[in-house]
Order: C-alpha cells, then structure tokens, then sequence
C-alpha cells in the first residue's frame, strides 16, 4: 500500500477505560495467556493455520447440583441471554415494531415480583403457572442462589461470605432477590446494546461472554448503560462527534454540489471505529487493515485518521491527488469517496513521551491503518482486505524488504518460515465496515465470512461494523433483507452480534469493547450492529422524504448525535456550552484554512512511501514491454528442483497410480531433460522462485491435485489423513543455485497450495489482497475452468485490470484460466479472451505508445509457460498476468520442453513461427492457442507444409507488432492471409487482433477470418454440432491450397 508521509495521524480518542472488569478476569488472564497455544501448520503444510482453540474451567459440582435445584431460575435467565435483544431499546428512531417477549417475565417460570406494574409492557406474559418455583417468602423477598447460573460484579460478591477455591473462586452460595436478578437481568440484556451469543457452538465462548457481561455490566442508565468514563475521555469522544458532525456542515456550506456521502445521523460510526483503533494501539498491534464503503469515509479520513485536508479539497475540485510522478493517461486516479491511505499511530508501548510518537520521534513501534482502496460496487473490498490482512501476518515480505518497511513477522520468525507458529489476530487486526442493506444484499459477504476459519485464508479474526441506515438507498429494511436483523447471516459462521443503539454514545463504546474482547481472546470474526439513520439521501443532492416519509418527519424531530452528546455533558457539568460553541467554531476556521492552502500555486501533491519492498519497483517506462526478458535458469538446478518436486518422506504411502503415472514419468523425464511437460516446467518455474526468495501462492478450487489430474503437488499419504507438499522441502533444505552458494545458509521463499472453497469472486479478491502486500510474492489464482472466472467480474474489472491506473498499486495477481475448444459445452470451453481484451488499455494504432495494465497470453509449449511465470517476478516492476492456459495439451509431447529451453540465456517468446522450408509461403496462418496442434496435423496430412506458416500469437495483448510484422516482411510477402480461431466470431481474439495486423499487412492485403460463426454461447453443447464445426473451420483454412 501507499503511504502518505505529510504527518502522522494523531487518533484523539484515547480511551483507557475499563468497565467494572471483575477479578476473575484479571487472576485467569495470566494463566489464559500461558495457555493459549500457538497455532501450528496442518500436516506441516505452508499456509494452513487452523483455528485458534481456547477452553475455559468447567462448572464446579456444587454450580451443577445447584443448576439442577434452581432449574426455573436457569430457565429465566438462560431466556434472557436467548431473547433478551427482542427487547433491547436499539432503533434511535423509535420507529421498529416492539415485539412481546414474554420469555422474560420472571412470573412465568413461578418467581413473584414486589412490583409486577414496573415490568415493560413487551415482558408481560398472558399466562402465568399457578405453583411457585420455591418455597414463597413475603412478597418481592424470594431468595435464590444464583451460583451457576448467573454471574454478577464483581464488587457485590464481596458481601456474600464464602469459601473461595483454589484458583481464587468463589465456593458456595450466592443469593439474591429476584427483584434483584429481574432488574439485573433487564440491565444487562435489554437496555441500549442487545447480545446474540446463545448460537454458538462452543460453550466456552458463550461462558466467555456471560461472564464478561454479567460481571462488568454497571448500573443502568438511559444515556450510557452505566459506563462511567473519565471527564476528559467523555470530552475526548464529543470533539470526535462534534468534528464529524463539523466536517459535514463545513462540505455542505463550501462544496454544497459535491457528493461526499456523509454521516449525518451515524456518526457513533467515528466513536466505534476511534474506540477499536485505541484498544488496538494499547495491544501493541501493529497494524489494522480497514475496509469500507463510500459513506462516512471522508469524515474518518480527515477526522480520525488526518488525512490532509488540502488533497480532500483538490479532490472536491476534480484536481488529481496522486502525485504528479503518476501522470494521466497511464493513471485515472479515482473519485472522492475512493480515496485511501496508509498511516500511522503511535504506540503506547513506548518508553518516549507520546508526543515524540506523534511527531515522529519516538523510539516506540508503529501502528499502521491501513485503509484499502474501494470501488463503487459495495462490499467487493471485503475479501480483497481479508488478503490483505492475511498477507501482513505472513512470512511473504521479508526477504527483500527495505529497512525501513514495518513488518508484522519479525526477523526471527522469517528465519524459517516453514516451520512458523503464527498466532493470527494478534500483531495485525482486520475491521471492516459494512453497509447494512449490502450486507445482507452483496452475496460476496457470505463468500467472504466462508472464508474466517478456512485454515489458508483465517486471519485471526474481523471485527465486523455493520452501519445499520435502516435504508438500502431508497428501500426499507422490509423491502431490503428476509432476516430480522441485518447481521443474521454472520450466525451462519458462528459469529456473536452486539447490537447497539447509535444515539447512545458510551452504549457503542460498550459494545466496541466486548467485540475487541472476543476478538483478541478466540481469534474469530465478531460482529457490532450499529443502528443508526441517514439524516439526508443517499448521497446530499437526494430528497429523502419523497420515499421515506414517515422515517424522515421522525429525524426532522430528533436532535444530532452529537447534539445529544453535547447536552448530557453539559448537563454533567464536562462541558459548558460556550466552550463547545468555541471549538465548533475554531474547527470550522481551521477547515477553512484548506481552502487556499490546497491552491495550485500554493500545494503540490507530495510523494508516497512504498512499503514492504515495493519501493524496489520501479513503474515501466513507454515501450518497455517490447523488451526480451531473460527468465532462463541453470540446468542443473533446474534438474534437481523438478526432481524434488515429487520426492516425498520415506513414510508417506502414496497412491500406486500416482506413483507410476506421474513421479516415475516425471524423473524419467527431468533425468533425461526432454519430454518436460507443463506441470514440471511449472514445478521448475516455482522452484527456481523459491530458491531466489520469492515466495508462491497458488490457490483455486482444485490446486493441489490440478483440475486435470496434471500437477499433484500435494501428495496424500494413503495410510493416513496427512499430505505432503514435495516443493516446500526448498525451503528449509533449499538447491544451492550458483557454485557459489554451495554449503551456504540462504532464505529462500515459501510455496503454499490452496484447494479454495467454491468460491471465486471473495477467493480472487482475498488473492488480489495477498498481492498487495509485496512484490515477492507471486500470487496465482486458478480458475477450475476458465469460464467460472465470470462470478469475480467485479474484482476483474474494478481491482485486477484497473487497480494500478486507479491507485498506483502494482500488482503480480496471476490468473490460470483453463481454455480450449474440446467438446465440454458452453461453460466449460472458454475463459472468454475478448473480455479481458477489453479490459487493457492498449490504443488500436501501433505508433501510440503506451505502457499495458495487464498482459494475456495464450501458451502453447510448456517452456513459455515456464518463463512467463518467471517473468513475473524477474522483472524490475509488477504487473498483472491472464493465462488463457491449456487442457488438452498438458500432456502432450509436441508442447513439452527440454533443460535447454529452459536454460541460462532463454526467455518467453510473444509469436512462435513454424514454417518449415524456411522461405516465402502461400499462405500465412496466424491463430492463438492450442488449434495449433490440429493444424499441423491437418497440414502434413494435405501435404502443405512448405506452403503453409502456422504462426502463433503466444501474447495477445500487448500486441507483438514487431515480431508480426518480421514475419510478413519476411515468409509472407507475397502470401495471402488467415486467422484461425475455434471461438466463434463475435468472441476469442478476432476483433482484437484483426485492425492490428492489418496495420503490418502488405498493401491491399486483407485477412481473412476462419472460424466459429458468432454465436450466443461460447461453445455447442453437443458432441455431434462441435465436431462438424471443427471440421469445417479446418477444411477451409487450408480452403484453395
């Protein structure tokens, strides 16, 4: 990511605060943390972290016995816990549909009340038992012992003389009214936050969470749950509302044309995300990936984070704000509620004042925000930060990084990475933010939250912030979601939901803080619901009330948020009013100073620090493209990779098929060096890699096997449930790649194969994430076939072909998408080239110069596979790669390769001429793909191979101008012209290519096209229609020879 390094950002929320943590919490944490164990690799495999397991004591036999006697009592609260947010006061608005509860009348399970008139209405449950539970004393004075069933502060059990056990807890009982517990109860469960924990599985998170709620949970109080905050940590929450809110009527009264998505209304979203990245810097973590939609996020931007106000008001008047090294054309830059960076805060940890931090001086660690670009398609940055958060907390960016990138794996961990013990969650924290309608709406969030335990893409846990609007732009929540709450898909993961009411400030940093609990304790995604409203539309040009009438009378009455705030500290004597009049007033003045400080003449855009390595690439300069890469590697280290690559440990019985169809084939072949077919010469493209530190990822549905069977690079012991990785040996055991490295201890990187859920737009956007994180890194994602790439259009469009023009990230994101014409029907044929040729940027003319956001090819040798996959990392600079890879061939021996291809000096060729006599011909055939292969065979059989060149398009885009015009200056000057392709007419490469070789054609040539004719589908579905098509495409390429 790009850093801006104008300043520090200075997070003004520092909140130190604990609420009524009771002693148990203290006296266990110690002993937690000695026993939390560290996450190893499953099997020994790279990459695969299982989730974190933690375990908390059991009941005690006398909490059991007295859960059995007091079985009602648990009935009672246990209804509570389960039920308990029904009739939480969460919806600011007032305008949500009360539902009755009456699971919360403690009549119903035989307990009297002193005062029945005092339940709320919603409790009241029509039918009453006609026996007590116990034995009835005066009315309002029934004792029961709550030991077992209900925790209770702390402080209060000072009064219960007991015997206390071993580990300092309390033995015996604990009674208490049931006015008492009722009141109680209704404090904790049913007052401005609402608690959905009774879902999950492990009873060692809901015993977590009753306890931390139950024993912390203070006196009930309409404005603050009974939150106590120190006088200045109360001021220091209303200037960050007050800000907000400023902000907001600064850009409306400056800039009242602009949409800048404000938030008005939902400002506690500032207070959540202050509170969590303060708790965050106490931890010493160091670093939060941030994801987040449009709205609001100018207000945390400059408000919470400091992004400079000048580039905000550049942006607002359409000026650029990338630095004016990335120029247009070749970069777009984005809109104003795309903006994003990279800052920092300072550590609490550290031993010099805090003021040194802030101004940079301190000695103490950093802790970096990252917050990640976004594109207007809601929720597609989501996976994209899962990546990317993933990717800080693994070894991927410490080989070549510079002294200056922070890294969250140290030195000592990178010494060997595989054999690492990572404790995700723990150094780097994802938060992401969600829109309440996209949330249940985008099915990318259920792709995504699939993703939170899976042992290659867990990241230690996402606090998830769901900004509930009640509105999907125009449309309610009863229009918008089936679920009752926005957040109830995140209970399919397991996770816990704390809903909270947004207008009560000290409630959301109640809610905040549970979350961070649970997080930093289990290490798994939780949720917070904040129910908020949307002052204005959906952006500040809408007119709200023509749709939501009744919604918008009601926040025409309500005051602000921060208004509510300001009044309640007022009302406490922390504030007075001309005070809070004053700095609302001082804000806006500073505010205003951007106005000119932002002019032309007075601000240039400043540079961007690139960290973790990246400010090793440089950007590529017009026309570079056209240049040979050497990619070659020595021969012999090439030999004894491929042969590592199916060695396996003495103990792994591996299947006898396998062992013979595919390793015995496979050191038959590297011993001989010929006969390489394309998963050894990929085996040997990621080997080599690895031995000069870049690190490989390779993920899709069907890695470790490969779709067809071809690359089986995790092996599975059939005695046992464990797997092998051959490759990964490299890295603790690694070839010495020169002579001169013999006997010497050198990194190397890591390989890591991902066998993917069925899921490719959240897996492409995870994969897109990871690719940020350093240019070490060659991230691959695979398609199963290449046509499945189709439901990650979005990540396509908005992050893989147009990231670096947008935001000036480089990328190395590599896709394998299985293409060719083989009878398999319409899904199952085409990863449909002409789509992505319409996502590069190249001009139609040849003399335009540029430099290419992507490039694609489309291999047809193994050894082009080899050194394009090099290529992507040998270079001095980052871009991504489409590979339109094979099927049928995979095995071919005509497409295989030997050492000496692959050798020292060679390199990826983009046109690949087979003309045999060498001298002029009657007919040039140009065509892409695998249908080379068949046209070979149909040319020998008619006898034209002196009269006919078959010349293959390897790189489609950027388009070989110079090797295609050699080729028809040279062989073809007085040929005619063909191109062949299997896609049909209005697909494949046809209208890409076709003006471009037009312009290196002799004059008055034409080329004429042989294929498919354009068709609605890929590909026919039946057997019998796909071969008379193939017939006839190859009979009249060859047609008046």
């Amino acid at each position: 990511m790009l850093r801006r390094t104008t300043k520090h950002a200075t997070v003004r929320l520092t909140l130190s605060y604990n609420f009524h943590t009771s002693n148990y919490h203290h006296q266990r944490r110690g002993q937690q943390q000695q026993q939390q164990p560290e996450p190893e690799f499953t099997n020994n495999v790279f990459g695969s972290i299982p989730p974190s397991n933690y375990t908390l004591p059991d009941f005690t036999k006398r909490q059991l016995d007295n859960r059995v006697t007091n079985a009602s009592l648990l009935r009672l609260v246990e209804s509570y816990r389960k039920h308990g947010h029904r009739a939480a006061l969460l919806d600011p608005l007032d305008l949500a549909e009360r539902p009755n509860v009456p699971a919360l009348d403690p009549r119903r399970y035989g307990f009297p009340l002193s005062d029945s008139s005092s339940l709320r209405p919603q409790f009241v449950s029509p039918t009453l038992p006609t026996s007590p539970a116990l034995a009835q004393l005066p009315a309002g004075e029934t004792r029961v012992d709550i030991d077992g069933i209900l925790d209770w502060p702390e402080e209060d059990d000072e009064n219960d003389q007991v015997a206390r056990g071993a580990q300092g807890e309390r033995d015996g009982p604990k009674w208490r009214t049931i006015d008492q517990v009722a009141k109680r109860l209704e404090e904790v469960y049913c007052s401005g936050i609402g608690y959905e924990f009774m879902h999950l599985p492990s009873k060692h998170e809901r015993r977590f969470l009753e306890r931390h709620l139950e024993r912390s949970h203070g006196p009930s109080s309409s404005s603050s749950d009974g939150d106590d905050l120190p006088a200045e940590q109360q001021l220091a929450l209303w200037r960050l509302l007050a800000r907000s809110e400023g902000f907001d009527f600064w850009a409306a009264k400056r800039f009242p044309n602009v949409k800048r998505y404000g938030l008005e209304g939902g400002e506690a979203m500032m207070v959540a995300v202050g509170v969590l990245l303060d708790l965050a810097r106490q931890a010493d973590v160091r670093e939060v990936v941030l994801a987040m939609p449009h709205r609001g996020r100018l207000n945390l931007l400059t408000q919470l984070l400091d992004l400079d106000m000048r580039l905000v008001v550049r942006k607002m008047r359409g000026l650029p704000t990338l630095p004016p090294t990335l120029p247009s054309p070749t970069f777009t830059d984005d809109v104003l509620s795309h903006l994003f960076l990279t800052t920092a805060l300072p550590s609490t940890s550290a031993s010099q004042d805090i003021e040194d931090n802030v101004k940079g001086k301190g000695k103490g660690k950093e802790t970096l925000v990252h917050l990640l670009p976004n594109p207007s398609h809601l929720e597609a940055v989501n996976p994209v930060a899962l990546g990317f958060a993933r990717g800080l907390q693994i070894p991927f960016h410490h080989q070549h990084a510079s002294s200056a990138s922070p890294s969250s794996v140290t030195d000592q961990d990178a010494a060997d990475p595989a054999n690492l013990n990572l404790n995700l969650g723990t150094t780097v924290l994802s938060l992401q933010v969600h829109g309440d309608a996209a949330f249940v709406g985008q099915g990318v969030v259920s792709e995504s939250l699939n993703l939170a335990s899976l042992p290659h893409f867990n990241n230690g846990g996402t606090v998830r912030l769901v900004v509930n609007n009640q509105l999907g732009y125009t449309a309610d929540a009863k229009a918008g979601r089936t679920s009752l709450y926005a957040t109830d898909q995140g209970k399919g993961i397991a996770a816990p939901v704390v809903h909270v009411n947004g207008d009560r400030v000290e409630s959301v940093v109640r809610a905040v803080r549970l979350a961070w609990a649970y997080q930093q304790k289990f290490k798994k995604d939780v949720l917070i619901d904040l129910i908020v409203y949307r002052r204005r539309g959906h952006n500040e040009l809408d007119n709200p009330e023509y749709t939501s009438p009744e919604m918008y009378k009601a926040i025409e009455r309500l005051p602000t948020v921060p208004q509510i705030y300001e009044q309640q500290l007022i009302s406490r004597g922390i504030l007075s009013p001309s005070t809070a009049a004053s700095e609302r007033k001082a804000h806006f003045a500073q505010l205003d100073q951007s106005l000119e400080a932002s002019k032309l003449e007075n601000f240039t855009v400043p540079e961007v620090e690139r960290l973790r390595g990246w400010d090793r690439m440089r950007w590529p300069v017009e026309g570079e493209w056209r240049d040979e890469v050497v990619t070659g590697v020595d021969e012999n280290v090439l030999r004894q990779v491929g042969l590592r690559s199916v060695e396996t440990p003495e103990d792994v019985t591996v299947h006898p098929r396998l062992l013979k169809m595919h390793m015995a084939k496979r050191v038959q072949s590297v011993e001989a060096g010929r006969g390489l077919d394309f998963s050894t010469t990929e085996a040997m493209a990621f080997g080599s890699l690895m031995l000069e530190g870049y690190h490989v990822r390779l993920c899709g549905q069907d890695s470790g096997r490969g779709t067809f069977s071809q690359r089986h690079a995790v092996v599975s012991d059939q005695s046992s449930a464990r797997t092998t990785v051959p490759l990964q040996s490299l890295t603790s055991d690694p070839v010495p790649i020169s002579a001169s490295d013999e006997g010497k201890k050198k990194k190397t990187g890591t390989f890591e194969v991902v066998n993917s859920p069925l899921s490719e737009y959240a897996v492409l956007g995870f994969e897109q994430g990871i690719a940020w994180v350093s240019p070490d890194i060659l991230p691959i994602w695979e398609a199963q076939f290449g046509d499945f790439h189709n439901t990650a259009q979005t990540i396509l469009d908005t992050y893989f072909a147009s990231g670096e023009t947008k935001w000036g990230l480089q990328s190395a994101l590599t896709l394998l998408l299985p293409h060719g014409y083989d009878s398999a029907g319409p899904e199952h044929s085409s990863a449909r080239i002409e789509r992505f040729l319409q996502l590069t940027n190249e001009p139609l003319s040849k003399d335009e110069a540029f430099i290419p956001n992507t490039h694609l090819v489309n291999v047809t040798t193994a050894a082009q596979y080899f050194h394009l996959l090099r290529r992507q990392m040998i270079r001095e600079y980052r871009k991504p790669l489409v590979v339109f890879s094979p099927k049928g061939i995979l095995r071919l021996p005509a497409a295989s390769a030997t050492l000496e291809e692959l050798g020292p000096g060679t390199s990826f060729q983009p046109v690949l001429v087979d003309s045999p006599s060498g001298a002029e011909v009657e007919r040039v055939i140009f065509l892409t793909g695998k249908m080379y292969y068949d046209l070979v065979k149909e040319r020998t059989e008619k006898n034209l191979d002196d009269k006919v060149a078959l010349v293959r398009i390897e790189e489609i885009s950027p388009f070989p101008y110079d090797q295609v015009s050699e080729v028809v200056s040279g062989i073809g000057k007085n040929a005619s012209f063909t191109w062949a392709q299997e896609e049909p007419e209005n697909a494949g490469a046809f209208t890409f290519v076709a003006p471009r070789i037009a312009q290196v054609l002799p004059k008055g040539a034409r080329l004429k096209y042989v294929g498919r004719r354009a068709m609605a589908t890929p590909a026919p579905g039946v057997g019998y229609y796909f071969a008379e098509q193939k017939k006839g495409i190859l009979q009249e390429v060859f047609e008046g020879l």
